[in-house]
């Protein structure tokens, strides 16, 4: 799935923040993520009003006012709005490299779970927090990301502290497109056909396309190659591996093809990205 074109996305109310963290404050009705996509750093949603669906992972999310999501890195996600009226969300992107030892450790605790709520007292405090980064970034004063920096710790201790946990929903039908989804990612390294995923769920054929592309939007093969492209480019970033040596692990059997589907996701050639995460 490519990007999803300009004039689709949500133009952007505020947006803030520095190479390592950004804050930024979206307002539109209907859904501004249709599309999955990942990143390369954890990613947190507040949302301010509204209602919507989540897909994280494997999971569906039914998430409202207050509700908080802390995604991981590499873990595919998209949105879908479900409320007739205006959605809003706050967004909190954390590059690793940003993170303190103590950060880094809540994240990866908060992260198991994913989908948190807030009680209101709690929601005032953290939306109070959120706004003082965002003006302590707009003020570009001295010493403001170290600033930032403690307010980004105290917003992860309260959240550790008081939210609770909120649990996945999923019908019949996302039931089986989740354990798909799931299978993919465990195996995304073989060669994975309908066939086998047939008779892995014990089901037809033709329920594997029309379950799956009515959970996720999308036809299995290309959610394969989209897990594939995703890890390929985790081992990018993460390890010294060849560009042979990646393609192979991830799944893909001819390096040509492997260049052709990782160009249709990211708008560049495998060889000039890796270049550019490891320079």
């Amino acid at each position: 799935m490519p990007e999803t074109p300009q004039s689709e996305q949500t133009k952007l109310e505020d947006r803030v923040g520095s190479r390592s963290l950004y804050i930024e404050i979206r307002e539109k009705k209907g859904g501004f993520m249709p599309h999955f996509h990942y990143h390369s750093s954890y990613e947190l949603f507040y949302i301010k009003s509204g209602t919507a669906t989540f897909i994280i992972g494997n999971k569906s999310y039914s998430v409202y006012e207050g509700t908080l999501l802390v995604i991981p890195p590499y873990v595919p996600h998209k949105s879908i709005y479900t409320d007739s009226g205006e959605t809003s969300r706050i967004e909190l992107q954390l590059k690793i490299s940003f993170l303190t030892k103590h950060m880094a450790e809540i994240l990866e605790h908060l992260s198991k779970h994913i989908c948190y709520t807030l009680s209101l007292k709690y929601q005032t405090y953290l939306l109070k927090l959120l706004y003082k980064m965002k003006e302590e970034f707009r003020s570009k004063k001295e010493y403001s990301e170290d600033l930032c920096l403690a307010y980004v710790t105290e917003f992860l201790v309260a959240v550790h502290r008081n939210a609770l946990r909120c649990e996945a929903t999923s019908t019949e039908n996302e039931v089986l497109a989740q354990k798909i989804m799931e299978y993919i990612t465990e195996n995304y390294h073989r060669n994975i056909t309908i066939a086998e995923l047939s008779e892995e769920f014990h089901i037809c054929e033709s329920t594997v396309f029309k379950s799956f592309k009515k959970h996720t939007g999308l036809k299995v093969t290309d959610y394969i190659n989209f897990t594939r492209v995703m890890n390929a480019e985790r081992l990018m970033q993460e390890t010294d591996l060849s560009l042979t040596e990646i393609a192979y692990r991830c799944g893909f059997n001819n390096c040509n093809y492997f260049s052709s589907v990782f160009k249709r996701y990211k708008n560049t050639t495998p060889g000039k990205f890796m270049r550019q995460k490891r320079e």
